[in-house]
């Protein structure tokens, strides 16, 4: 499934990168226009891989959780990380009621979670050690 969504994600920004190619070159109407259309594609293309994280997390208005915060939720994500091989991601808090996590970062090296206010309430700790778990793999 998650080479399919590559593909999907892929196709997608193809698309738009070659509406912005001869977007440019229809509104300048040269050469020139097809050279700006392609410098704007592949700055968008790096911006959005780059920056997607910070959107998401601005968009969820997240907020990074201290481990004072939510110690058993450091504890669940360092464990975990460490049987997965990969570093210890950062953890935000998304202040919703509405059950959620996800993961997001364009590597292991850069990469986040976030939890909801409300999976943290309704979840044990071993049914939130299952969706970090989860979330942990799409970040591997």
């Amino acid at each position: 499934m998650q080479g399919t969504n590559h593909i999907r994600t892929a196709a997608l920004l193809g698309l738009l990168s070659g509406l912005l190619v001869l977007g440019s070159y229809y509104l300048i109407g040269n050469e020139q226009g097809l050279y700006i259309g392609l410098a704007l594609a592949a700055f968008t293309s790096f911006s959005s891989w780059y920056y997607s994280d910070t959107a998401a997390l601005m968009a969820y208005r997240a907020r990074p959780i201290a481990r004072s915060e939510a110690p058993e939720i450091y504890d669940i994500v360092a464990s975990l990380s460490a049987k997965a091989e990969i570093p210890v991601p950062k953890i935000f808090v998304v202040p919703t009621q509405s059950p959620n996590a996800f993961a997001t970062g364009r590597d292991p090296e850069h990469a986040t979670i976030a939890v909801t206010q409300g999976i943290i309430k309704l979840l044990s700790r071993e049914e939130l050690e299952g969706v970090l778990a989860h979330e942990l793999t799409h970040i591997r």
